[in-house]
């Protein structure tokens, strides 16, 4: 490993692989990633944090673990957070946005939204926001704390409380209210 010293005593380092090791990055103005002109590949991937598969195409994963088990079938992904689509894999696991702490750990399918701190989806083109939101039915749209929502309906409010409305739109156009 050949190591280099910055001009502030930084250490950098790049072994036989290309690989850059930098200890401490601060950036001033503009920060380019990709190509020496800033630019990308079609499938290349933005990885940020520690232990992702830098695997698939067109993904970013942000954070610690973000996208950790990502392979080459798994594209277009937005993972920003502590463990956020850590065990999405495969091409079912495409266009998902998981933003938060372990947002989206049971993802492994396509197209689905969950924004907060264990926001999380086992069915596709789901939008989950909120802490502890899930969504067990595909189409399933969920905003609270600690609730889940069905196939094809909406649930607002938190579970904790017992306070929440519900609307199942394949066979109801009224909310119904629980607590």
């Amino acid at each position: 490993e050949e190591e280099v010293m910055g001009t502030s005593g930084t250490k950098i380092g790049m072994d036989s692989s290309g690989t850059l090791t930098v200890q401490e990055l601060q950036c001033a103005g503009k920060l380019k990633i990709g190509k020496i002109d800033g630019t990308f590949n079609t499938s290349d991937n933005i990885n940020i944090g520690n232990a992702q598969s830098g695997i698939g195409a067109q993904n970013v994963c942000i954070g610690y673990q973000a996208g950790e088990d990502l392979d080459a079938t798994s594209t277009v992904n937005v993972l920003i957070g502590y463990q956020a689509g850590m065990n999405i894999t495969g091409f079912n696991g495409t266009g998902n946005v998981c933003i938060g702490g372990s947002a989206g750990n049971a993802v492994t399918s396509q197209n689905n939204v969950c924004i907060g701190n264990g926001s999380d989806s086992t069915t596709n083109q789901a939008v989950v926001i909120g802490q502890n939101v899930a969504a067990t039915g595909a189409y399933g749209i969920a905003i609270g704390n600690t609730i889940s929502s069905a196939a094809d309906t909406i649930t607002v409010g938190r579970a904790s409380a017992g306070n929440y409305w519900s609307m199942d739109f394949t066979s109801s156009t009224t909310w119904a209210h629980s607590s």
